[in-house]
């Protein structure tokens, strides 16, 4: 499976970087991997300084880390926003490394040029390991949109699988904190890519049917915003596809 790398540094440390960026570069082109540079701006929060990445660039990573193996190599600490409004409130963001937990390698940025070719080599051997057991394993969801009561839970360990199956059902029926029901029918899959979750390859079109108890619900990306009525699909990737009357995009609040 192909191994791309991506480079979130914040733009004020463009120089600082500089030769570090360089010699991933170069590197990377000798392994024949794929190489993307993306930058962070400071954002004054609630009065909190942050590091954002765009909306748009980290939906591009993760969907880009469903289909080919992802390193991600970071420099300060980037945020990701949970929500396309303006402006972007602190409870609406997550650190950038939380964000492609269990779909991508993510580790910091070497700190000089010598490191370079150790961090490569680290990533090119997790690229080789599997990190998901079945469509049925929660590290295939989108944690950024499935509202989980256990995020200190590390779901690389079998025994926090465990425990979050207990708490939010298993494999092909969970219900997250929200109340959502996310249900698993492989009879629906219909067309749609054959993605990828740690080098686990689903079924072509796999997806979640999201569907609400009582009255709608908004539920959000860093790029669109959805409410829902009855139902919408939900794929790994965090793409939604519905249609009235069960569900559409909305670009402004109900």
């Amino acid at each position: 499976m192909d191994l791309e790398v991506w480079v979130v540094f914040p733009e004020t440390e463009r120089g600082a970087t500089a030769a570090v960026r360089k010699k991933l570069r170069t590197e990377c082109h000798r392994r024949s991997w794929r190489i993307q540079e993306k930058t962070s701006r400071m954002h004054r929060l609630g009065g909190r300084p942050l590091q954002l990445v765009t909306g748009a660039d980290a939906a591009n990573l993760y969907r880009r880390a469903h289909r080919v193996r992802m390193a991600v190599f970071v420099a300060g600490q980037p945020f990701v926003p949970l929500n396309p409004e303006v402006p972007v409130r602190p409870k609406d963001t997550l650190q950038l490394r939380r964000f492609v937990r269990y779909k991508a390698y993510a580790r910091r940025l070497p700190t000089n040029t010598i490191q370079v070719s150790s961090h490569l080599d680290s990533c090119e051997m997790w690229g080789r390991s599997i990190g998901c057991e079945s469509g049925h394993d929660p590290r295939c969801l989108p944690f950024h949109v499935f509202d989980t009561r256990r995020r200190q839970l590390n779901l690389d360990e079998i025994q926090h699988r465990q425990v979050f199956d207990n708490v939010h059902g298993s494999g092909p029926r969970r219900c997250d904190k929200q109340g959502l029901t996310w249900s698993l029918d492989p009879k629906a899959y219909h067309g749609g890519e054959e993605l990828q979750v740690a080098g686990y390859r689903l079924p072509r079109g796999f997806h979640w049917d999201v569907s609400v108890p009582g009255g709608p619900k908004v539920l959000t990306t860093g790029t669109d915003r959805w409410k829902v009525f009855r139902y919408v699909n939900i794929a790994p990737d965090a793409h939604f596809r519905g249609r009235e009357p069960h569900a559409r995009r909305i670009n402004r609040r109900p």
